[in-house]
Formats: structure tokens, sequence, C-alpha cells
């Protein structure tokens, strides 16, 4: 089973030129979200409530390394540094995740990496999955929790929250009817499939990438502006 994060990026390329669905500011707040979520489900990270020592901060749980290569490159990021705030992680781990997040999608066989220059003269790489069906699986998973009704595990609800955060679900369930999807959806964040730590985290990042697009579109507007 893939991580949040590498759920998240299959769903965000296009299977026929291996674009992002999303826009370039958006997807890597969304990678870095998943690296969190996914460092929560493994039991790394939390964020203590109010009143607790570092309150509403991300907090590094030790332990031993995951195995995966972009989990740990994002513990050790986390190690490096006091606890922040989780918009503040967001942003510190997206810096090129989307290469790294790729490259672990590329190992597993599921994509192939494309370079070529624009006018001939800049490089361009895409990710280009290597079959339509690379990302049924999840696809499958999301139209069970979000279409059928039934319960997500907690990896599922995870990338649900996720998609919800980035404004993607109708890219990941084309076709489906998007107000639908995202009412669903808000029930599958604030429900109890995980455990309440996962669901505080869920929660926080959430907030985080909202905050941290925010902040990414308006100083793009500023400057295209000035």
């Amino acid at each position: 089973m893939l991580t949040v994060t590498e759920d998240f990026l299959l769903l965000m390329l296009d299977e026929t030129t291996g674009r992002p669905r999303l826009d370039s500011s958006s997807l890597p707040l969304g990678l870095a979200g998943g690296v969190l979520l996914d460092l929560s489900l493994a039991g790394r990270i939390t964020v203590p409530e109010r009143g607790a020592p570092d309150a509403g901060r991300v907090v590094v749980v030790p332990g031993p390394p995951l195995g995966h290569p972009v989990l740990d490159g994002g513990l050790a990021i986390l190690a490096k540094d006091t606890p922040r705030k989780p918009d503040t992680v967001v942003t510190r781990l997206s810096k090129d995740l989307r290469e790294a997040v790729a490259g672990a999608l590329e190992a597993r066989g599921l994509v192939r990496r494309e370079t070529r220059r624009v006018l001939g003269i800049f490089p361009s790489t895409t990710w280009t999955p290597v079959s339509p069906m690379a990302g049924h699986a999840v696809r499958e998973r999301l139209w069970a929790t979000l279409v059928v009704g039934q319960d997500p595990d907690a990896p599922t609800a995870a990338l649900v929250a996720l998609l919800l955060a980035t404004d993607s679900l109708h890219k990941a369930l084309p076709g489906q009817d998007k107000r639908a999807l995202k009412q669903r959806a808000k029930q599958v964040a604030e429900g109890s499939w995980a455990a309440d730590s996962v669901r505080k985290a869920i929660s926080a990042v959430q907030t985080a990438i909202l905050a941290s697009v925010m902040v990414a579109t308006t100083a793009a507007t500023t400057t295209s502006s000035s």
C-alpha cells in the first residue's frame, strides 16, 4: 500500500501528459501535508493540545527510521528545528517535495520520468503514470468512502482530508457531484475513523494548508500587480 503522500501525487498527475492537476503552489503544500499525515499515522509526530508543552506545534516523537526516503527526510528536517506551527512546517517540507515523492513512485514502477525542453531551451520534467490503472486502487477506496458511503480506514480518511484541504476532490473523482463530494469529505475528516491523535493532526494539516495556500496566493497576486 502506498503512503498518503504517494496516493495524493498519483491522483494529481494527468495520466496522459504527466502534468500536475494542481497549481504550482497548492501541489507541494498538499504533498507536505501528506507527509505530516503519514508521520502522524506512523506515530512519529504529534500536535499537543492547548495547555500542554508546545501546544499547537508539530512535535517529533523519537523512534527508529521508517525506511521510506520521503518520510525519513521529513523527519530529519523536523528534528533539526524546535517545534513549529503546522503552517510553518508545511511550507518548510514543501521544497523539492514533488521530485522526491515522484522518485519514490518511479522506484515502485508506477510513473516514468520524461524530460523535454520548452522552446528548446528550458528543461521541463513530467512524471507520467505508466498505466491508466496506476491510481485505480486508491480511486476505488475513495469511491467506496465518498460515493458509496463506506467507513474508511485511517489512511483513506487522511487522504480525503488532504483532498478536501487542497480543493481537489473533483480532480480525484472526476464526473461526481462536487457539492456531494465535499459534504461527504467533511463528514469523513471530522469523523471517528482514526485515533484521536491522527484526527488532531488531520485538523491541523487542513488548517495549515489553507493558510499556506492563502499566503502563496496573496504573494503571487502582489507580485503580478507590482
